[in-house]
Order: C-alpha cells, then sequence, then structure tokens
C-alpha cells in the first residue's frame, strides 16, 4: 500500500467510516415505549420491584453441613473377626451438605425456617446481605416442621408480618428464596387454594400457591402485595423434582404460635 492509500484508509476511518454499532433494526425505539406506564400494570410492577428491595437483607440463604460416620461391613461385628482382629472403626466421616432459605424476624438475628432444613445438621450457617453467620438453632418442632434460628448481631431488618387469615384465593403470592443455591430469587404467582389439607401426613392445613417454589425454597417466605408474610413455603407437588406450580406454606398465623413458643422454651 502506498502513501496515498494509506492517508485515505486512515481519513476514511477517522470520518466515521466503519458503522458505530447502531445500524441493526432492533436498536429503534419500541412503539409500545411508555404506553403502559402509570397505569394498573406499572403499578404493580413497581410494587414488585418495592418488595424485591425492601425484603433485600431480611431473606436469609441457609446452608447447612452434616458428617455422617460410614457404617463398617457388618462382617467386622463378628465375634471370631473381633478376636482375631479386633474392634474395628468406623469408616472415614462423610460430609453431606444442604440448603434452604429463612427469613428474619427480629433486630437482634431471630431467624424462621424448617424444621427440616436443619434436621440433624452438624452445622448451620446464615447468609445476611452477603455476609454469612453461623447459627444457633434455639428449638424445632418436627410436627409443624418450624425451626427457630439465632444469629449473632444487631440492627438487622426483620420482615413484617401479615394475617394469613385474611388471604384469599387470587391473591398475589411473592416467594422469595434460595433454590438451587441461587439466592434471593424472587417468583410470583397467586394463591391457588387455602386450608388445603391431606397433603401430608402430619396433617396440617397449608396455603396453596403457583408461585415458583424450586428445592432450597424451603423455609421462604411467602409475601403478600402489602409487603407482608402470610406464610412459611414448605414443600412442593412435584414428579420431578422440579416445580410443577403447586407449592405449600404454613400460615404465617400458626407460624407465629409455633415461633413465640420455641423462644420462650425452646420446644
Amino acid at each position: 500500500m502506498n502513501r496515498r492509500s494509506l492517508f485515505l484508509f486512515v481519513l476514511i476511518i477517522a470520518l466515521g467510516g466503519c458503522s458505530s454499532g447502531n445500524d441493526f433494526d432492533a436498536d429503534k425505539s419500541s412503539p409500545l415505549r411508555g404506553k403502559f406506564r402509570g397505569g394498573a400494570a406499572d403499578n404493580l410492577q413497581n410494587a414488585f420491584r418495592k418488595i424485591h428491595e425492601e425484603y433485600s437483607e431480611s431473606v436469609v440463604s441457609i446452608y447447612t453441613l452434616r458428617l455422617v460416620r460410614q457404617p463398617t461391613h457388618p462382617l467386622f461385628n463378628h465375634p471370631l473377626f473381633r478376636y482375631y482382629f479386633g474392634r474395628q472403626t468406623p469408616g472415614r466421616p462423610k460430609t453431606q451438605t444442604g440448603l434452604g432459605t429463612g427469613f428474619l424476624i427480629s433486630k437482634d438475628g431471630y431467624i424462621c425456617t424448617n424444621y427440616h432444613v436443619i434436621k440433624a445438621m452438624t452445622r448451620v450457617m446464615a447468609k445476611v446481605a452477603g455476609k454469612v453467620y453461623p447459627a444457633r438453632v434455639v428449638g424445632a418442632d418436627a410436627r409443624t416442621d418450624i425451626a427457630l434460628l439465632k444469629i449473632e448481631g444487631s440492627g438487622f431488618r426483620p420482615v413484617y408480618f401479615g394475617d394469613s387469615d385474611n388471604s384469599r384465593v387470587g391473591d398475589w403470592a411473592i416467594a422469595i428464596g434460595n433454590p438451587f443455591g441461587l439466592d434471593r430469587t424472587f417468583t410470583v404467582g397467586v394463591i391457588s387454594a387455602l386450608a388445603r389439607s391431606k397433603v401430608d401426613k402430619a396433617g396440617g392445613s397449608y396455603i396453596q400457591t403457583d408461585a415458583s417454589i424450586n428445592p432450597g425454597n424451603s423455609g421462604g417466605p411467602l409475601i403478600n402485595l402489602d409487603g407482608e408474610v402470610i406464610g412459611v413455603n414448605r414443600m412442593i407437588y412435584s414428579r420431578s423434582g422440579g416445580s410443577l406450580g403447586i407449592g405449600f406454606a404454613i400460615p404465617i398465623n400458626q407460624a407465629r404460635i409455633v415461633l413465640n413458643r420455641l423462644r420462650n422454651s425452646g420446644s
């Protein structure tokens, strides 16, 4: 390339001869922009955003750990084997991990979650606003599947309790949790049924919702459009292990009774 050609090439680039990258048809503004702003849909969207912001430091991701010793072979316990080789110690401990969700119910670090989230666990950790705290089990109730945890600290942001007796089928329902370890996942649905019974052996009465609930959501809050907790997400109906749009939450009015007893007596 001679000097003249090189000069023209540099001049074309300097004058913007190459595309700026804004020539795609998709770069044009949508004809719907602003048409639905200020209406009911926009207000609902803003409500969801506000609830997410309000609960960003109130919903807790729970991580658990348990050490399980590997059993020895039954032959090792035979008297003849012991006679010749002595008593054999169990195998090396195996680490099992789990996850779930909880939510703060006091400024000094009390947390509500499900009993099955922390059942038989060696160690429980709670992640609050990006910081991990060791959590102590204050008390738990297997029948109602409610557990009360405590982390050390102050100035935490608790949730707001609602009145689950005032909930109605068709009301908006919001679940925030830690499904598959994806913390602070926000899903929306409606209340599908109230006082749903005969869904477990304990014979509890549950709020049914189609808000997406998956493994790891257990113990998280079910929230109404007023930003109030109306239930504790407990379980799902599923043939695959994933959400099929049928989830069940413990009504918060029931959970509060258990939580108060656990705080006062531990059982």
